[in-house]
Formats: structure tokens, C-alpha cells, sequence
């Protein structure tokens, strides 16, 4: 293998491999580095001419303007000049030429410059291509690609052919470039065509696409408007049938609750007229101080059973006022301390009788004079302390009232009691109408309906009604209502707070108006001996011709009368009289009338019937502006100071001590056994009244005078 090195530093040889074939073609070595050294092949055409056999003989020939390079093999002599090797290696630049552009069996003109159009063909295409590139050595080979169907040059291969299928649309631009044996590429060769696209995805067809689907939608709609229609149709006659069955199912709820309304109101006139008798005369027989002890209590029994019975229908009465949207407040001002006091006072009896604590522990601080609905708020603590007093078997009851908000003026009142408590699946009942707890609560007459009832009204109050119990750990209820503060002035301190026997000042005639005897003649009982002079009319004429002639300083009417009604008495008695005749209008029919309509006659008050006596004289005083007297006026606590008593400098501790922890009812009956002497005797009549701060005041009096001595 020889090896011959050229002027510029090439070495020249050839390997073998035996003696047939060469492993490595003709070139030479040249240095790349100070130790290493890298190969190049020849040009093609000059391994062709060295042979096949390689080159048995390499001489340089360096003389002579060109240098060059002589090779002698067995079958081939073969001079190269050096000085064109690069030149060699490049050659004239060149293109290759698409030949045959066909699809099928179809051929399309190739000519430079043609843009073809070609129609649609599911048949392949196909496209031929040379190059004018004629040198001995290895093969040309192509590359291709396709614009805007392939982005990509295809790999160098020998073929010259290349087909494509299912071509649609365009521009496309194909092109072929080729690379001689050398690594040398030519020019590219373009041809740019367009395929049309079948009939159903031409243009045409597009459009007739567009115009079925807007038909379809058109259809559709249509359609649905038909269906909507008939439907919308449909309906309206459904709508109309249900309508006119609603109608009459409404007519007949109309009718029903007239009916039932008018059931109610005649219900309540008929039962409340006549326990208006009843309560009235218990509490007349009440005030006899020659009934004997046995016979008062009955007297008692008679006046509780028929308070009872009252709450009874008044809860019912509320619960259809409720139902129908009719239930309202009618705020006035109201005294309470007293309010409470007479709470406390008319359940204190029967908490004794069961063997009950009772404390009631009003704060100091509250107001004398607010402004809220007495009735409803009376209606809420009469029940909630009814409830404790029926499910507490053994323990204590308190009953606390305290400011929560000396700013918004909110008052908050809590019962608390030791009863058998209320279970967490009941709680949410007890509010619902008619429903009562079962576990662990003894059986007891009611209607179920007072906890829904006081709910509602603490609502209407702007308060919410809470509830916290256990079974066994008692109950708690309370609420906070807003009650504002009215200044007190000298006509609402003259109310009294002990048994009234009667009032100062002139006499004054009232007239009472009522066709019903028996209300006539409680009204009588009632007023006569506090010193009222009573005229009685039984008609509205008899009543107009009485007032005109007595010229009464009140008139007492009931609304509901034979003839002339009460609403139009008022009227007629406000035309004749002014605003100097005093009208309080009554009756029994409280679900059709109330106070609202009586203002709105003329009157200046409404008592519905029954009523108690302290509601009735309550009335009274602030109409005539009345300064009532009686056992306990004037002072009840400084004249029973400067009484002597006997009593233990102990037992005045003791009950000093029970009187600050607000304990009436242990109070009371302490008093009870102290009977007949003259501090005990002094503070039974504050005890029952529940007048703590004179209690105390009492009291402290005596423990001070016995502390500094006789």
C-alpha cells in the first residue's frame, strides 16, 4: 500500500484488504492536530479512474505550473491535477427536472411556471423527476417535499419517484433537490398545483349544506313554536280549569272561615258573657269580710276555674287572630313595677298551695312608666309562669326581670324553674299549636296552644322567645323586648298598690250601658261601695236620654247590644257630650271587636270581658284621673314603721335576710306563722303585693332602731 505526500502536506494512499478488494476507497490523510491526523475520499470520479482494484502505484508529479497526482493500478493509469481538487469536488451548479407529473394513468404538463388545477380523483399521484448530472461513481439521490401538505425535507434516497394520495385543496408546491456521491446538493425544482375537492365538499355543495341545515333549524323552530304553542294552549286551559276549581275551593274556604269566624265570635260572646258573671261575682264575694276562711277559698276555686276556663278561650281566640293575620299590638303606657307585682301576685297563692319556692327578683333599676302592649306582655308571663308552675312537681320557680340595654331601652324577663325539663326532640314541638311535651311530663288541661301563642306575640314585640332544657335539670325560658321609657307625672303615680276601698275628691256618677243584667249588676257590685254613684240603661236611646239628664262623668258601654249598637252610642254620645264624657267601651266579642275599633268610635278605652277588678279600676283611674285610698295608701311602709313589735331581734334578721334574697314566698309564709303582730301584720299586705323595696325598707327600719336602741 503506498503512500505519497503532495506539496501541501496531503499523504495519498489506498487500503487493501487481500488482494481483490479495497476496504477504503482512494484518499488521503491530513493533519488536524499535533498528534492526530483525519481522512478524506477522493472525488468520486477520481476513484472511478484510479479503478477498482485501487492504485498500485501513487507518484506526485510537482514540476510544471500544475502539480498532479499519477495513479497506476492493474487496469488504469490515471493523472489528476491537485490544483482542482476543490473545484472538482463542486462542479457547475445544476437542478434537477421533474419529468412526469401524473395522476392515474393522466399526465400534466411539467413545463416551469405551470400552475395546474386538477380536478378531484380518488387515484394516486404521482411525480418523476431526474437530474442532468452525468459523473461516474455512486448514484444521485433525492429529496422531496410538499408544501403545504408536509413542511419537512424527505431523507437522500436513490429513487425518483414519489406518490401521493387523497390530496384535496391547495396550493401545493412540490419540491425535489438532489445530492451527488460528493454530499454536494443541487437546485431546488418546483411545481405548484391545486385538486379540486369532490362534489360533496365543494363550494356548491357547502352552500346547499348551509341552506339545508338553516331549513332544518327554520323546521325545528317552527316546529317547537307549533309545539309551544299548543302546549302554551294546554296549559292555558289547565290553567283556567284549575283556576275556576280553585275559585270554587276558595269560596268554599271563604265560606268555611266565615263560618268558622262567625262560630268563633258567637262562641266567645256566648262563653265569655256569662263567665263574666262568674269571675265578676267571685271576685265581689272576694271582698265580703264576713265570708268565712272555708268559703272565701271556695270563692277562689270558682274565680281560678273560671280564669282557667278564659285562658282557655282567649288562647284559642289569639291562635285564629294569628292564622288570620289579625294579631297586633296596641302599645300604651303602663306602670311596670305594678305589671309585675300583679304577675307575681296572682300565681303566688297557688305556688304556695303546691309547696313551691317562688322568687321574684325584679332589678331595681327599672323603669316606672314604659310604653309597650300590657296586655300581650301580661298574656307572655302568665303563661310561661303557668307552664312552670304545672311541670315543676317539687323545687323552686324565680322569676327575674332586669335592663339588658340601658340605651335601647330593652328589658329582659327569664323563668326558671327545677322542673322535669323538656327533651331535645320536644323542644321544637312545644312551639308548634296544639302540641305538648310527653316525656316525663305529667298530664296536665290545656290547649297546647300558649307557647305558640307567646312566641308569636314576643315576635310581634321585636323579641325571640328562647328555651333552654334538659330532662331532669328543669327549663328556662326567656326573651328581651324593647319597652320605652315614659317620664312619670302625677296622675300615673296615683295608682295604689294595696286593696282599694275607694277615692278622694268629688264624687263621680258613671253610666253603664249593657243589655245583659248580670254585667250590669257585677259592674255595680264592683264600683258602688268604692263610692261611684251607678246609673243603668239597658238601650242605646234609654242611654242617650240618661246622659243627656245625669250628665256622668263615664259611660261604660258594651258593643255588642240589641238596637243601637255601642260603636254607634259612642258616636252619638261623643257628638253631644265632647271630649268632656269619658267613654270605656266593653265587650265579649274580643274576635270582632277590639280596641282599634273602639278608638275609632270615639271611645277613649277598651276592657274586654271578663275582666279582673285591677283592670277594671286601673281604667278607671287614669279616664277620672282618680287618687284612690284604701288599706295600704299613703305610705304603706312609714306607718307600720313606728308600730312596737314583739318580735326576736333574730327572726327580724332572718326575715330581713329572706326579703333581700327576694324570696316572697318563704316570706310569706313566715309572715304566716308571725300573724298578730303588728310588724308581721304590716308586712303580710306588702308581701302579697310583692313591694320588696318597702319590705326591705320596713325592715331595715326596725333591725336600725333596735341597733341604736329604745
Amino acid at each position: 500500500m503506498p503512500v505519497i505526500a503532495d506539496a501541501v502536506g496531503r499523504a495519498w494512499t489506498a487500503a487493501w484488504s487481500g488482494t481483490v478488494a479495497a476496504v477504503r476507497p482512494f484518499g488521503y490523510f491530513r493533519a488536524t492536530g499535533p498528534e492526530s491526523f483525519g481522512w478524506k475520499d477522493a472525488p468520486a470520479h477520481w476513484q472511478a479512474g484510479v479503478g477498482r482494484f485501487g492504485a498500485g502505484l501513487i507518484l506526485v508529479e510537482a514540476e510544471g505550473d500544475r502539480p498532479a497526482l499519477w495513479t497506476k493500478s492493474p487496469t488504469a493509469i490515471a493523472r489528476m491535477e491537485l490544483d482542482t481538487l476543490d473545484t472538482q469536488r463542486a462542479g457547475a451548479p445544476w437542478t434537477p427536472v421533474i419529468r412526469r407529473f401524473m395522476t392515474g394513468e393522466r399526465a400534466w404538463s411539467t413545463a416551469p411556471g405551470t400552475e395546474l388545477h386538477l380536478p378531484f380523483s380518488n387515484l394516486p399521484t404521482t411525480l418523476r423527476y431526474a437530474a442532468p448530472r452525468y459523473r461516474s461513481g455512486a448514484a444521485l439521490r433525492y429529496q422531496t417535499r410538499l408544501l403545504g401538505f408536509r413542511e419537512e425535507w424527505s431523507a437522500p434516497a436513490a429513487g425518483n419517484e414519489t406518490v401521493f394520495t387523497n390530496l384535496i385543496g391547495g396550493p401545493f408546491v412540490f419540491e425535489v433537490r438532489a445530492v451527488d456521491a460528493d454530499g454536494f446538493v443541487s437546485k431546488t425544482a418546483r411545481l405548484t398545483f391545486r385538486v379540486a375537492p369532490p362534489w360533496h365538499r365543494s363550494p356548491g355543495a357547502l352552500a346547499g349544506y348551509a341552506v339545508a341545515a338553516l331549513a332544518a333549524v327554520a323546521g325545528f323552530i317552527r316546529w317547537r313554536l307549533r309545539h309551544a304553542e299548543r302546549e302554551r294552549t294546554r296549559l292555558e286551559q289547565l290553567v283556567a280549569q284549575r283556576t275556576a276549581e280553585l275559585k270554587v275551593a276558595k269560596d268554599a274556604a271563604d265560606t268555611a272561615n266565615r263560618a268558622k269566624s262567625l262560630f268563633l265570635a258567637n262562641m266567645s260572646h256566648e262563653l265569655r258573657t256569662p263567665l263574666n258573671g262568674v269571675i265578676g261575682y267571685a271576685q265581689v264575694l272576694n271582698k265580703d269580710k264576713e265570708l268565712t276562711p272555708r268559703n272565701r277559698e271556695r270563692v277562689q276555686i270558682v274565680q281560678s276555674a273560671g280564669e282557667h276556663l278564659l285562658r282557655m278561650i282567649n288562647e284559642v281566640l289569639d291562635f285564629s287572630k294569628i292564622e288570620a293575620g289579625r294579631m297586633e299590638l296596641a302599645p300604651a303606657p303602663f306602670h311596670l313595677p305594678q305589671l309585675l307585682r300583679d304577675v307575681a301576685a296572682a300565681l303566688s297563692d297557688r305556688f304556695e298551695k303546691k309547696g313551691l319556692a317562688f322568687a321574684f327578683t325584679p332589678a331595681p333599676d327599672l323603669p316606672d312608666l314604659v310604653i309597650g302592649d300590657a296586655i300581650k306582655l301580661r298574656q307572655v308571663l302568665d303563661n310561661l309562669l303557668g307552664n312552670a308552675l304545672k311541670f315543676t312537681p317539687h323545687g323552686s320557680v324565680v322569676f327575674e326581670i332586669a335592663i339588658r340595654d340601658a340605651a335601647t331601652e330593652t328589658v329582659a324577663f327569664v323563668v326558671r324553674d327545677t322542673g322535669v325539663g323538656i327533651a331535645a326532640a320536644d323542644r321544637d314541638r312545644l312551639f308548634q299549636p296544639f302540641q305538648q311535651a310527653t316525656d316525663g311530663r305529667p298530664p296536665e288541661p290545656g290547649t297546647g296552644l300558649g307557647l305558640a301563642i307567646s312566641r308569636r306575640l314576643v315576635e310581634l314585640m321585636g323579641g325571640t322567645l328562647e328555651l333552654d332544657s334538659a330532662p331532669g335539670a328543669g327549663s328556662t325560658f326567656r326573651f328581651a323586648v324593647r319597652l320605652p321609657v315614659l317620664a312619670a307625672d302625677a296622675a300615673a303615680e296615683r295608682r295604689h298598690a294595696g286593696e282599694i276601698t275607694g277615692y278622694r275628691g268629688p264624687r263621680r256618677r258613671l253610666l253603664v250601658v249593657d243589655d245583659v243584667a248580670i254585667n250590669r249588676s257585677v259592674l255595680r257590685e264592683l264600683l258602688a261601695p268604692l263610692g261611684f254613684e251607678i246609673s243603668e240603661a239597658v238601650t242605646g236611646e234609654e242611654a242617650l236620654a240618661l246622659a243627656a239628664a245625669e250628665r256622668p262623668d263615664l259611660v261604660l258601654l258594651d258593643l255588642r247590644m240589641g238596637g243601637m249598637d255601642g260603636f254607634t252610642l259612642a258616636r252619638r254620645l261623643r257628638a253631644a257630650h265632647g271630649s268632656g264624657l269619658k267613654l270605656i267601651a266593653m265587650s265579649a266579642s274580643v274576635l270582632s271587636f277590639g280596641r282599634d275599633d273602639a278608638f275609632a268610635a270615639g271611645c277613649d278605652d277598651f276592657l274586654p270581658k271578663p275582666f279582673r277588678e285591677d283592670e277594671l279600676l286601673a281604667r278607671l283611674g287614669m279616664a277620672l284621673q282618680v287618687e284612690w285610698t284604701g288599706e295600704t295608701a299613703a305610705g304603706p311602709a312609714a306607718a307600720p314603721a313606728r308600730a312596737g313589735t314583739a318580735l326576736d331581734p333574730a327572726v327580724i334578721d332572718e326575715l330581713l335576710g329572706i326579703a333581700r334574697r327576694g324570696e316572697i314566698s318563704l316570706l310569706r309564709l313566715r309572715l304566716a306563722d308571725l300573724r298578730g303582730d303588728p310588724l308581721a301584720d304590716a308586712l303580710e299586705p306588702l308581701a302579697k303585693t310583692y313591694r320588696r323595696e318597702n319590705i326591705r325598707t320596713l325592715l331595715e327600719s326596725h333591725a336600725g332602731r333596735r341597733s341604736r336602741g329604745p
